[in-house]
């Protein structure tokens, strides 16, 4: 294993609390491909991860979720550092966390709101969330089980 991969779930969760889009490695019969979702994410007790997304319910994204097999998902941040003059002191500043899990689709009304506002909260965390079961009846939600789950930073600059 690289020696700069994080396991550490505090350093994870910075992570996911800083970064915006989750890319979900989903395939189907044409093979496999990326979808970019909004997300948010709990961590239980015992340290284990369930992520939340939600979509229309009635594309592919939602074919391949609904057949709750195991998924790769994958979040990042990244800026383009360069510190002149130094000669090859250019290049990528990234955090990034990439995982795998089994998706699960949400049909009680009362999980289906907490997930949503758990999604909308790692948006806009300092608002209340003014929403109700009869709101998201008609939303699909799914919960990704986290079976999986490793962070890494980088910084391009020497120390």
């Amino acid at each position: 294993m690289r020696k700069d991969i994080i396991i550490d779930h505090a350093k994870i969760s910075w992570i996911l609390d800083h970064c915006q889009i989750l890319h979900l490695g989903l395939s189907n019969k044409n093979g496999s491909y990326i979808v970019p979702v909004h997300y948010g994410y709990q961590e239980d007790l015992d340290g284990k991860y369930t992520i939340y997304i939600h979509g229309t319910g009635d594309g592919e994204k939602a074919t391949a979720l609904d057949k709750g097999e195991s998924i790769g998902f994958e979040i990042d941040h990244e800026n383009l550092i360069y510190t002149p003059p130094r000669k090859g002191d250019f290049g990528p500043s990234f955090m990034s966390v990439i995982g795998n899990g089994v998706p699960r689709k949400l049909t009680d009304p009362q999980k289906k709101l907490f997930a949503l506002r758990t999604i909308i909260h790692h948006y806009v965390n300092t608002i209340p969330v003014a929403i109700s079961t009869e709101d998201v009846k008609n939303v699909s939600t799914w919960a990704i089980e986290v079976e999986s789950i490793t962070g890494r930073v980088h910084n391009s600059t020497k120390k």
